[in-house]
């Protein structure tokens, strides 16, 4: 009975695939930001040789780190919550809670995708970049905030998913 349904596609689990696999480039973005943060340090107050395009990259990559682990940490239940309130009520209110907070994430997390992606595909028309030293174009950022929200939204359906099977 196992083996059965090993051939069908599991939207669920490839949705909490690729949420896991962005957390991962998140946190590998952070020991890169960190590394180049203290080498920076180093080159510059001991060497007197400054990289003058730490910023820059380190900017870019705090926003990558922000917004692929939104998706890994709404799944694992790790982002901030008040439950004061939650944790006292009884299972099938709490599951209701649960959901109409799941939906209002939806809402939000579907209106700023729509949004950021409108902004990336501008960015992207009009050659836009960072009036910086390395003229990074600005559909980097841009295009990390639009993944964040999309997979965010993937895992607050996913959510509402589980807590409906649970009943």
């Amino acid at each position: 009975m196992k083996g059965i349904n090993k051939g069908i596609f599991n939207p669920i689990k490839a949705i909490d695939a690729v949420s896991k696999k962005l957390y991962l480039m998140a946190e590998i973005s952070m020991l890169a930001m960190m590394a180049i943060v203290f080498v920076s340090v180093i080159m510059r107050y001991v060497f007197n040789a400054p990289w003058h395009w730490t910023e820059e990259v380190t900017e870019l990559m705090l926003v990558l780190l922000t917004f692929f682990a939104i998706a890994e940490i709404l799944r694992i239940r790790r982002h901030i919550k008040l439950t004061l309130l939650f944790d006292r009520l009884p299972i099938r209110p709490r599951k209701g809670v649960d959901i109409f907070f799941c939906a209002v994430g939806l809402v939000f997390c579907a209106i700023l995708a729509r949004e950021v992606m409108d902004v990336t595909l501008i960015a992207w028309e009009a050659d836009m970049r960072r009036p910086t030293l390395l003229s990074s174009p600005l559909i980097l950022p841009y295009s990390f905030m639009a993944v964040g929200f999309i997979f965010l939204f993937l895992e607050y359906l996913v959510r509402i998913i589980k807590i409906r099977g649970e009943s």
